[in-house]
């Protein structure tokens, strides 16, 4: 939505598929993230690496929203603004500067020529457009970088910068005295790498979990046939919206249960598991809590395992306790592994699925391991473990190759830094967004 995903652009006129800004929308602000959007200058322009949530994995979903046309803007529009970019975008000198994004909310071509943007409401002709075109639904970025650029073939450039500290900014059509749209005699203060703009109004034509036909092709035959209405669509596959597979982030799910001691003390993998099964609220769970943990080691009270930098548990609670921590390894090299916990009690480590190691005794702090042979490429994991009653710790590693017993060489899943296995896991609130998953078909 245009409000919770800002276009940030390395070209100028970029073809979002949005058709108009709601009348008299209320003007809000909104943090920039670091996203960008397709452009059109004869390629897409690329997307940046980001330290926030990031796609690992091809992913699309049957996704469509169609903005309303509104009369109230039979003209351009200022979509949005950034008077104090810091960081978010440069200019094609490499430069961070202000800019003003205008937008076409009609069904068709508006040329630009002669229009205007001025922050002076006494110099209304201040900046004057040249003979630049923008199609219905299209979005242009000007920068406001006091460069004075007006070549239509290339990155255009007013002559005046926006003040962070608030100011006027309008549009003003062709005539240099009508002003079609400003923000009042000065638009509010504005913090670093925000924008500020009109609020679009949408209509979902596709929801989560709408039917949706698909299909992978193995080359470009199709070419773009089966965008029209008439197109035979009755061979390809059907699934749940969204279809697609990898929405990943790093890092490793971890929940804690603590049971209710009513109901006993842990003491095996099957109550554990049966205890993990349950959901809040249950009489049988006291307190549970959930993290994305870098790497699972933690520790309660008693011995430690091998490795310093203990986490805390996430409920704080430190007896009668089951652990599960879940995601995905990316495996670099095929070839046998080996992974273990030290842990106090007992647990077990599945990997696809598959259980390569089973601890079902209460004990101190101990090590337990088991091996497997792995393709490269992404891997599911689940660990459990159960702590009863005394001491309580919990340590996940791996390292390639097999071993029979902890080695020096091991390094805590996740902990790359160290050399640990990359581990990722889906983002809070993200489970339910691939209903159809089509890693296995797009892989081959």
């Amino acid at each position: 939505e245009k409000l919770n995903a800002v276009r940030q652009r390395h070209l100028l006129r970029c073809s979002a598929r949005r058709t108009s800004a709601a009348a008299g929308a209320e003007t809000l602000r909104h943090k920039c993230p670091p996203n960008r959007a397709r452009c059109r200058a004869g390629e897409d322009a690329p997307f940046p690496n980001t330290n926030s949530p990031m796609f690992l994995q091809r992913l699309f979903s049957c996704c469509a929203a169609a903005f309303l046309p509104l009369a109230a803007f039979a003209n351009p529009v200022i979509s949005e603004f950034m008077a104090d970019n810091v960081s978010t975008i440069a200019d094609n000198d490499g430069d961070f500067r202000d800019w003003v994004e205008v937008h076409n909310p009609t069904t068709s071509p508006i040329n630009l020529d002669q229009w205007r943007l001025t922050d002076n409401a006494a110099q209304l002709s201040k900046w004057t457009f040249p003979a630049v075109t923008i199609q219905p639904g299209e979005f242009l970025i000007v920068w406001a970088s006091s460069k004075n650029r007006t070549n239509p073939a290339a990155p255009l450039h007013t002559n005046f910068s926006l003040a962070a500290g608030g100011e006027y900014l309008a549009l003003v059509q062709p005539n240099g005295t009508t002003v079609q749209q400003d923000f009042g005699v000065l638009y509010p203060s504005q913090a670093g790498n925000e924008s500020y703009g009109k609020q679009f109004t949408t209509t979902n034509l596709v929801t989560q979990g709408d039917s949706a036909k698909y299909r992978i092709p193995a080359d470009g035959t199709l070419g773009i046939n089966w965008r029209t209405t008439t197109f035979n669509d009755t061979s390809w596959s059907s699934g749940a919206t969204g279809i697609g597979y990898g929405l990943l982030v790093p890092g490793i799910t971890v929940r804690q249960v603590v049971q209710n001691g009513s109901y006993g003390t842990l003491s095996s993998v099957a109550a554990t598991d049966a205890l993990l099964a349950l959901s809040a609220p249950h009489a049988q769970i006291a307190a549970e809590a959930t993290e994305v943990a870098s790497t699972v080691n933690y520790l309660g009270e008693g011995g430690d395992g091998h490795y310093g930098s203990n986490r805390t548990l996430p409920t704080g609670q430190l007896n009668n306790y089951a652990i599960k921590a879940t995601g995905f390894i990316n495996i670099p090299t095929a070839g046998t592994y080996t992974f273990g916990l030290n842990s106090d009690d007992g647990g077990r480590i599945k990997i696809d699925g598959i259980t390569v190691m089973l601890d079902d005794t209460n004990h101190g702090p101990a090590d337990h391991l088991g091996s497997t042979t792995l393709t490269a490429g992404t891997h599911s994991f689940e660990v459990i473990m159960w702590e009863g009653g005394g001491g309580d710790e919990v340590e996940f590693y791996a390292a390639a190759g097999a071993y029979a017993a902890w080695d020096p060489a091991m390094r805590l899943v996740g902990d790359t830094g160290n050399g640990g296995l990359t581990a990722l896991t889906v983002p809070a609130g993200a489970g339910g967004i691939v209903q159809t998953n089509v890693e296995s078909v797009m892989k081959n």
